[in-house]
């Protein structure tokens, strides 16, 4: 079920279903009904209680439904829970990686890896590139509707967001094993407790810090290769890349070449190539 998808297709299910089942009823009654215009209220009575039977006619149709429901409040309750609009654009490329068991990077990292990166990007920097991304949401979320983050991350303004932070986090990975060592130990430490919002901290039970897997260099590559994916030299055309080089002053060569070179080097994840090209951001 897309994210883009309204929260008012809850009440739309519930109108379907209602519509199905009183024309399941009107056929019912009709079938009972001697000259198609009356019925006995007795006949009325046993046609409803057949078709509210949980292990009645409907009873797959009903399943079907309450499948549906719950898949759209989990949706709607996923939504409520992304509030850290920077780094939900920022990390839009690793969310495949995520659901993918051969890239061996469970969804426990992930608070780790939004702090890794507020830590990278330091703090002032950090509150200007989220107070962006915070405007860029805002001015593409509808009321009652879940969030289309598709659409906000394909957005001329949120590429120019995520192009500043991905700048910014190349270069620190100009001592590139340093960095590395460093983020791998970050991201590896087993803490007693995980951040849900900027200020508010959640208990781990310890079954959940019994499943914390360690990641290595393979999967480091595969995680950096994804997040750096969008602005791989290659992936830059002559136009956007000398908008690149007025605006920053370096080239994307510059920039990001050497880093593709370290994580080639340790496990180098080839789908990098599969990334949307950031041009439009800086064009």
């Amino acid at each position: 079920m897309s994210q883009s998808m309204s929260c008012s297709i809850a009440s739309a299910q519930c109108s379907s279903t209602a519509g199905t089942i009183l024309g399941a009823l009107f056929k019912l009654a009709e079938e009972k009904s001697p000259d198609g215009q009356c019925i006995r209220l007795a006949d009325l009575q046993a046609i409803i209680e057949r078709i509210l039977m949980p292990s009645g006619p409907f009873e797959v149709f009903y399943a079907h439904r309450a499948r549906n429901c719950l898949a759209v409040a989990k949706v709607v309750e996923q939504d409520k829970r992304r509030t850290n609009a920077l780094t939900r654009i920022i990390l839009q490329p690793v969310e495949r990686l995520l659901d993918d068991p051969q890239a061996g990077l469970p969804r426990g990292i992930v608070s780790r890896l939004v702090e890794a990166l507020r830590m990278m990007l330091g703090c002032d920097l950090y509150e200007t590139l989220q107070q962006r991304a915070v405007a860029v949401v805002q001015a593409h979320r509808r009321e009652n509707e879940v969030t289309d983050w598709a659409a906000i991350v394909a957005s001329d303004e949120a590429r120019a967001v995520s192009l500043d932070a991905l700048v910014t986090l190349a270069d620190s990975f100009r001592r590139f094993d340093l960095r590395k060592d460093w983020f791998l130990l970050f991201l590896n430490t087993n803490p007693a407790s995980s951040a849900v919002a900027p200020n508010a901290f959640v208990v781990r039970s310890i079954e959940e810090r019994s499943r914390h897997k360690q990641i290595g260099d393979a999967q480091f590559s595969c995680l950096m290769g994804a997040l750096f994916s969008n602005v791989h030299p290659h992936r830059f055309d002559e136009a956007s890349a000398a908008a690149f080089t007025q605006r920053f002053g370096r080239t994307p060569e510059t920039v990001f070449g050497r880093l593709f070179v370290h994580l080639a080097a340790i496990g180098g994840n080839q789908s990098w190539a599969r990334a949307t090209p950031i041009g439009r951001a800086i064009g």
